[in-house]
């Protein structure tokens, strides 16, 4: 039985298909962390962090995503592009997908360029 976290990301890599996206890898593991979903949107790479909430009683799924998360995506993203390297020269992107309610139907909520690196 998946969990209600991995229901969630199944739920938003069938969604970013339809909205014509590639997926490129689901749960990528690195030292510094994971990313729910790698795909392709057009020419741009992106890194996409999934995050449901049942309801916002208790905050939003989106404010979920905290400046330690974000570093940390960040850089499983750099281990990523370095793994990868066919997609270093190419734009990327962080996203959050957020989905609220009853996971048969949810309300979907996705935030292009939800975040960027820092220079520092």
């Amino acid at each position: 039985m998946l969990t209600t976290g991995r229901q969630a990301e199944d739920y938003a890599g069938k969604w970013l298909k339809n909205k014509r996206l590639s997926i490129l890898e689901s749960n990528y593991h690195s030292r510094w962390g994971e990313i729910d979903i790698v795909a392709m949107d057009d020419n741009t790479i992106c890194f996409i962090e999934v995050r449901y909430r049942k309801s916002n009683n208790f905050g939003t799924a989106a404010e979920s995503v905290t400046s330690s998360k974000q570093q940390r995506i960040i850089r499983t993203a750099h281990a990523y592009l370095h793994e990868h390297r066919q997609y270093i020269t190419r734009p990327a992107r962080f996203d959050v997908i957020t989905l609220t309610g009853s996971l048969d139907k949810p309300v979907i909520d996705w935030y292009k360029d939800a975040f960027i690196m820092n220079a520092s």
